[in-house]
């Protein structure tokens, strides 16, 4: 399969960036992933601004920023986020318990 057919999805915990926010990015920078799932990202408003911080030191956006004690952020590479911010919010169920608020991927977004 042609690496540009491929998506590559990570996920980390990065234990809300308050140990080594930079060696987190580095980490992440070296994966080089599509899509990253975030555990226990940073929270509330100064965690917000963190977040899309971290984000873009890593060349990604946050589409889904999560919210309350247990949470995960989803992050994606510029590319593809530029097609998201133009998609329809969507919602997806998480489990019976509460919605995700979170933005469809259209197909098509590729690696650049």
């Amino acid at each position: 399969m042609p690496a540009a057919d491929r998506l590559r999805i990570m996920t980390y915990n990065v234990k809300a960036l308050s140990v080594d926010a930079q060696a987190a990015a580095q980490v992440v920078r070296d994966a080089d992933p599509d899509v990253l799932g975030m555990q226990e990202p940073p929270r509330g408003p100064v965690g917000a601004a963190r977040l899309r911080r971290f984000a873009a030191d890593v060349g990604m956006q946050p589409v889904v920023t999560g919210h309350g004690a247990r949470t995960t952020a989803l992050l994606v590479a510029d590319p593809c986020a530029r097609a998201v911010e133009a998609a329809a919010a969507g919602r997806l169920p998480l489990l019976g318990r509460r919605e995700l608020n979170a933005l469809p991927i259209p197909r098509g977004c590729e690696r650049a």
